[in-house]
């Protein structure tokens, strides 16, 4: 019995040492190698690109594949047929593959549940395993992770052309600009400063770009406080509140990762408003603001953010908040209409800078249920939450608001305010029908100074006529009302502070004062009568 073992364990350390000799030598690459080891080897797709093929012993020993043969990462390479023909059809097409090839060992649901993984493995060509890790000098992340120092830990994946993929919005570049990211005002900072819940163990998925907008904000709060408090009653920052798609955040306007000098954003190139209202700008820039801007004669001509701020960013729907803006830089304006325009203050009140100076626009007379001794006007949550179903009645026809349409509003929202609430009244004011239109601006010789085109019977100045209540964000809510809704009889008793004399022209008016001059004559005429009849008993008393 005993004999017998000793053969078994012999050929059992044998085969034992002949294995180990085997891993001692590891896998045979030489075949390979005595071609691809060297760096002037490429190959060019059947797209025209060119692929460099150059790998080394040194670069394989030392990667964490040192133990794997070519073909089982290039399963489809023969050596009887290789290198013949040229199977790439491109780039992408190779990088996929080089993919695939690593899923045979790494799968990908495991994978995918790692965070830094999760958004960024998908079915787009254009990225690959390789992109982030290498393809020949593949090196253990856990050899590298802790000895990277900050940024570079990040860039060493965000550098490349990498996308991540949002549960909402789809695929998105994730890739950063090293060269921008140096050049910003923010060069010193490590990307944790901002990405707080990342670390070299942490990396969260990809989150919804609303999310990731909130998100930003408040990254950039912890340092740019005063802002903050600015940009929380915007336009914008109530947008992004509602959750309405697209309503930008910091980055959106500032950029993530190339934040400029606020001096870039003060130019024309550098306005970012332009990104987002596109066709207002181009008004801007054809108006006599924006040429002025474009010209080296008038670097102080006003930008955006010179009229709307830059992050307490207001509605047009406020008419104090536009005529300010004007105001702010032409201060002598009122002085200036005093020397030809009769009533130059009331003109100044009732009708928009731009109804006159933007004389191709459409305009529109805007009217604004208004409160009594406070000037606030009503916006439209405000009338919906207190008319409820009723707020059908506003325009129960949809054929427009007429007069008494318009007062049977105001009388149901004032029996349903509170007792103590200030009384409302609907003041109107001309102004023009939409927003572009009010930013291309013509200079004063432009601007319309004849009387006729306003107060005259049958004016296209009022043509138009809207019941206007602020949105949430401040723009305006415009309801329709019907033609000349001004000269009907209805208008008198609920549109306060805007009558313009020939143009709102109403035949009950002209009716009354025709009333009131024969009331007058007949008066005189009766005294006269009556003067002459006694005017003998008079001479005789």
């Amino acid at each position: 019995m005993r004999t017998r073992a000793i053969p078994l364990l012999a050929a059992f350390l044998l085969l034992a040492g002949a294995a180990a000799a085997f891993a001692a030598a590891g896998p045979d690459w030489s075949p390979c190698l005595d071609c691809h080891d060297d760096d002037g080897l490429t190959l060019t797709t059947r797209a025209g690109e060119t692929l460099k093929l150059a790998v080394t012993a040194a670069e394989l020993s030392a990667s964490a594949h040192r133990s794997v043969e070519c073909q089982g990462c290039h399963p489809g390479i023969d050596l009887d047929s290789h290198p013949e023909g040229n199977p790439v059809a491109s780039a992408e097409a190779y990088r996929a593959a080089a993919s695939k090839a690593c899923f045979s060992c790494h799968a990908e649901g495991k994978l995918r549940a790692k965070g830094h993984h999760a958004g960024v493995i998908s079915d787009n060509p254009k990225l690959s395993c390789a992109e982030c890790h290498g393809s020949h000098g593949v090196v253990r992340i856990a050899a590298w992770k802790g000895k990277t120092p900050g940024n570079e830990f990040c860039l060493r994946c965000h550098s490349r052309s990498i996308t991540a993929e949002r549960p909402v919005d789809g695929t998105y570049s994730i890739r950063v600009d090293e060269e921008k990211l140096k050049a910003s005002v923010h060069p010193d900072h490590a990307c944790v400063d901002c990405h707080a819940d990342f670390s070299s163990g942490e990396h969260p998925a990809a989150s919804a770009r609303h999310n990731h907008a909130v998100d930003s904000t408040r990254a950039c709060a912890s340092c740019h406080d005063d802002k903050m408090r600015l940009a929380e009653g915007s336009i914008h920052f109530t947008l992004l509140r509602s959750g309405v798609a697209g309503a930008p955040g910091c980055t959106d306007c500032h950029s993530a990762h190339a934040v400029a000098p606020k001096e870039r954003y003060a130019t024309l190139t550098g306005s970012p408003c332009r990104t987002c209202h596109q066709e207002i700008f181009s008004a801007y820039a054809g108006s006599m603001h924006g040429t002025a801007r474009a010209s080296d004669r008038h670097l102080d001509a006003p930008l955006c953010s010179d009229c709307h701020r830059a992050h307490d960013v207001k509605g047009s729907a406020s008419p104090a908040m536009v005529r300010e803006a004007c105001m702010g830089c032409h201060q002598s304006a009122g002085t200036a209409h005093d020397a030809w325009l009769p009533n130059a203050a009331l003109h100044l009140q009732v009708v928009s800078c731009a109804a006159c100076h933007a004389p191709t626009a459409e305009r529109v007379v805007a009217l604004r249920l208004t409160e009594v001794g406070t000037g606030r006007t009503l916006t439209e949550r405000e009338v919906k939450d207190l008319l409820g179903s009723d707020a059908v009645k506003i325009d129960p026809t949809g054929d427009g608001i007429d007069a008494r349409e318009l007062w049977d509003t105001v009388n149901l929202l004032e029996s349903r305010r509170l007792v103590s609430a200030p009384k409302l009244q609907v003041v109107g004011r001309l102004e023009v029908a939409r927003g572009a239109s009010a930013h291309r601006l013509a200079g004063k010789s432009g601007a319309i100074r004849s009387c006729e085109s306003c107060h005259d019977a049958g004016s296209k100045a009022f043509d138009r006529v809207a019941l206007s209540l602020a949105r949430d964000d401040g723009r305006p809510r415009d309801f329709n009302g019907t033609p000349r809704m001004l000269s009907e009889a209805g208008a008198l008793l609920s549109v306060h502070d805007f009558y313009a004399l020939g143009g709102t022209r109403s035949v009950i008016l002209d009716w009354m004062l025709l009333v009131a001059l024969a009331g007058g004559l007949s008066v005189v005429g009766a005294h006269l009568t009556a003067r002459l009849w006694t005017a003998r008993s008079r001479k005789e008393g």
